[in-house]
């Protein structure tokens, strides 16, 4: 027979889930927010911070899925990184993947929109 979880136990984890759920609407807010207007080095680097913070948030708080979706996020925001789009190339994002619309907003190095 297994013994009944802890009431407090059971608490704490719902008070980890829900910070885990707001860290992923903060991305969504930023993404949301970036859709609307010119990305700039700020802009790129304040959406991966908040990804690294859902990562870190989802491993320490075992939440698998938001753990893999922060994975394949930092991944394409890496390849962003290495790889960002010459300036005068005009940009419609309404077909592609998130990760070929993070490569037509960034920047390239040393220009910060």
């Amino acid at each position: 027979m297994t013994e009944p979880e802890d009431p407090s136990r059971e608490r704490l984890k719902q008070h980890f889930a829900q910070r885990v759920i707001h860290q992923a609407r903060q991305i969504l807010e930023i993404w949301q927010r970036l859709q609307r207007s010119e990305w700039s080095n700020a802009d790129f680097s304040e959406l991966s911070e908040a990804n690294l913070r859902l990562l870190r948030f989802a491993e320490r708080f075992e939440q698998p899925e938001h753990s893999q979706l922060a994975r394949h996020i930092g991944e394409s925001l890496q390849a962003v990184d290495e790889n960002p789009r010459p300036p005068e190339q005009p940009v419609d994002y309404r077909a592609q993947p998130l990760d070929a619309t993070f490569v037509a907003h960034r920047p390239a190095p040393g220009r910060s929109t």
